[in-house]
């Protein structure tokens, strides 16, 4: 079922506090990188509300603990121990993970900024842009975002916030609703997307590609990318699924080709996969009737504004 305001259940191990597993004393690499971003009040972009969104709590800079707080939990990080980063080695994936010191074609600065925590969202590069929608059923069966929104008069274009799992959350749902996933697209929407993307690649299924994780799951560690092709993509969002995950992260939170002619991103908090490309892509996008692709504003665009619906003139 759609999460309620508590979020959607995680499996055990990622339920308290991310994905961390188990932790204690921290590091001074972890120290550091978590105080830069409370110091510089850089805000952690996606959906506010998100169970998943972290929000720094503003404080005196000095002699405070840091705290990171979470709908519904809070925690000071000296408590912590025996801190590790987020991510470990893959035990299995098809995908060739690349060294830390590989620039990735020069994406790892940006992808290492700090308003990226939960994923970065280019705002210059690609003339044209949408969201995929992460599929939602009734009954076991696939249905658009908008067939939902209209039985509860509502559209899509009148969500003032990022496309998420809120924009059900105080909405009339039909019985057998199930919600979106949350920051991880969906295998079917995946498949269906690698397919078009293969269309506008050089070398169409076989394009290589990079694909890198985001930061928020291994704050304090270099951000772990692979590299493979875009026909392996299933294979290793396969290997991230639960309960029988042979990796120990979920799936890349953005990927593109080594070419660099387009780029897609799944924000950490966010139950939408964003496609930066040129039009020709993005009309494809669009018009695939397999997939609930949509024009909405970026992440970017609705920054401030408050995850409510505007009232619409009769």
């Amino acid at each position: 079922m759609l999460p309620d305001e508590d979020g959607p259940a995680r499996p055990e191990s990622q339920t308290e506090v991310g994905v961390f597993g188990s932790v204690a004393t921290l590091s001074s690499a972890v120290v550091g990188a978590l105080t830069k971003f409370r110091d510089r009040g850089t805000p952690l972009r996606g959906d506010e509300d998100s169970p998943r969104s972290c929000q720094w709590r503003p404080g005196p800079r000095v002699g405070s603990p840091l705290s990171l707080s979470l709908p519904n939990l809070s925690f000071k990080l000296h408590r912590l121990q025996n801190v590790r980063c987020m991510i470990e080695v893959p035990r299995d994936s098809v995908l060739e993970l690349v060294s830390d010191d590989d620039s990735l074609g020069g994406m790892r600065p940006l992808l290492d900024e700090d308003g990226a925590i939960l994923g970065y969202e280019p705002q210059e590069g690609f003339p044209d842009r949408c969201w995929v929608l992460h599929t939602i059923t009734v009954g076991g069966k696939r249905v658009r975002w908008d067939d939902v929104l209209t039985q509860a008069g509502k559209r899509l274009e009148d969500w003032s916030y990022t496309p998420s799992f809120r924009v059900f959350g105080e909405l009339d749902r039909p019985e057998g609703f199930k919600g979106p996933d949350v920051g991880e697209i969906d295998r079917d929407s995946l498949a269906r997307l690698v397919e078009t993307l293969a269309r506008h690649s050089p070398n169409e299924s076989r394009t290589e590609c990079y694909w890198a994780q985001a930061t928020i799951e291994g704050i304090g560690c270099p951000i772990p990318a692979r590299r493979g092709r875009l026909d392996e993509a299933l294979a290793h969002h396969d290997a991230c699924a639960w309960p029988n995950r042979a990796i120990t992260t979920q799936f890349p939170a953005h990927w593109w080709p080594l070419e660099g002619s387009w780029f897609v991103l799944t924000n950490w908090d966010l139950s939408a996969t964003e496609v930066f490309g040129p039009p020709a892509l993005i009309a494809d996008l669009l018009a695939d009737e397999r997939l609930d692709a949509v024009r909405h504003p970026s992440i970017a665009e609705v920054e401030g504004n408050r995850a409510q619906w505007r009232e619409r003139d009769n």
